[in-house]
């Protein structure tokens, strides 16, 4: 049960690592009577940095008047993807009058470090230091620019994994997600088929998000494949390590609680949010015996559980079922060639509602061709109309079950015993 938090380091994945490193004061105007970034921070100083120096891509801002006329405005940055040894890092020059300039860094270190996030490293020294290293190689002279000792954490993701008994029972648990909420983490409303988000995107504090990760696997795998087919070597890369077989099936029925924990909220609780410190403090908690994700992960999620504590939801397993209507009637988009299982779902759909509701009370809720074209679709996959006329209703009481129970987290079983840790080239 997730009420009982005894954690072992490396069981949780470090999905995300979000960094600003800012300039050293002598290369910010007017920043040379400060002795110290924190003597320039501590007094609120912000100015700016010259761009064109940095040896950056850039781009100038343009406004036109009523008249036609083109103006050119200031340069500035957009966000650009760095290479790494597999998945790119996002990496952008904040340069803003208002604010104090600097680099921002976003990647996820499990992906940068071993080409996917199903499971992996967490320790938050090694991913920073992987993620600073590609800028000091890529962009030398702007590195050394840079304040590094004062590079803070602005946020990062830690994630654990459920299994559930299958995906159609996963979805189920996602759809029964939706309506809970719970203190200041509240379900954000959107209606995804197999993702629940709770908190709101604006949050400073936290965020939490639960989904299915076989959909998004699959998904990000498809989009791999065509860059590695276009000649993409770091692609190619990803794609040899995602294709693994024993990779793609532990996937399969994987309920994912990621938690986005903010500087803020790390602040709230004491703990460091400058990057080399935060570091420190890991390892300090790792001889303890104790893991600080784990640890931050429960505090994001805590109110969630708590929300969930009896709560029930009714299951209906019928995979042999949804298994046969997807071979019967898949369906192929005819510009991409794709399959589609939509109408397959939309005759699973009626074939639970016959389940819950009575044959007749479908039949009365649906008009006459559709229901009809529906029943005889479905008796093509070997279900005897007698049978669905005889359906009773599935609303017993050993179908509503404990919620929790398919949101259990087996803090002992969130790897395989065939992984192997990645070693970073230089932390």
């Amino acid at each position: 049960m997730v009420g009982i938090l005894t954690m072992f380091w490396g069981l949780a994945v470090l999905d995300k690592l979000r960094l600003f490193v800012p300039f050293r004061p002598e290369h910010v105007a007017g920043g040379n009577r400060f002795c110290s970034i924190d003597d320039a921070l501590a007094a609120g100083f912000s100015g700016l940095v010259d761009l064109s120096g940095l040896n950056i891509p850039l781009e100038a801002s343009m406004t036109r008047d009523s008249d036609g006329k083109l103006t050119v405005g200031s340069l500035r940055h957009c966000w650009e993807k760095l290479p790494s040894s597999f998945t790119p890092m996002a990496f952008k020059v904040h340069n803003n009058a208002s604010h104090y300039p600097g680099i921002e860094l976003k990647a996820s270190p499990a992906k940068i470090l071993q080409g996917h996030n199903v499971f992996g490293p967490l320790d938050i020294g090694q991913g920073g230091s992987e993620m600073l290293t590609y800028v000091s190689m890529i962009y030398p002279e702007l590195y050394d620019m840079l304040e590094v000792s004062a590079t803070q954490v602005y946020e990062f993701d830690v994630t654990f994994s459920t299994r559930v008994p299958s995906d159609t029972v996963a979805r189920q648990v996602v759809q029964a997600l939706h309506s809970v909420s719970n203190g200041q983490t509240k379900n954000r409303g959107d209606t995804f088929e197999t993702t629940a988000y709770f908190g709101s995107k604006k949050s400073r504090l936290k965020k939490v998000k639960i989904y299915l990760k076989e959909a998004e696997f699959e998904n990000q795998l498809a989009e791999v494949k065509k860059l590695a087919q276009a000649g993409d070597k770091a692609a190619q890369r990803v794609f040899e390590v995602m294709s693994d077989f024993r990779l793609r099936d532990w996937v399969k029925g994987l309920l994912r609680l990621e938690a986005t924990v903010m500087k803020r909220s790390m602040e709230r609780r004491g703990v460091p949010t400058n990057f080399f410190q935060l570091a420190k403090y890991q390892r300090h908690l790792q001889k303890e015996g104790r893991c600080f994700l784990s640890e931050a992960w429960k505090y994001a999620t805590q109110d969630i559980f708590d929300a969930w504590q009896g709560a029930t939801m009714k299951v209906i397993d019928d995979e042999h079922v949804i298994e046969a209507l997807k071979y019967r009637h898949v369906r192929f988009n005819k510009k991409s060639g794709k399959p589609s299982h939509a109408y397959a779902m939309n005759l699973y759909r009626t074939y639970r509602a016959i389940r819950d509701e009575g044959f007749i009370a479908v039949q009365d809720s649906m008009s006459s061709s559709t229901f009809y074209r529906h029943i005889e679709d479905i008796t093509e996959c070997g279900i005897a109309k007698a049978q669905l006329q005889s359906m009773k209703s599935i609303a017993q009481k050993n179908n509503v079950v404990p919620l929790l129970r398919f949101v259990e987290v087996d803090f002992s079983a969130q790897r395989p015993d065939w992984y192997r840790e990645p070693v970073s080239q230089f932390y």
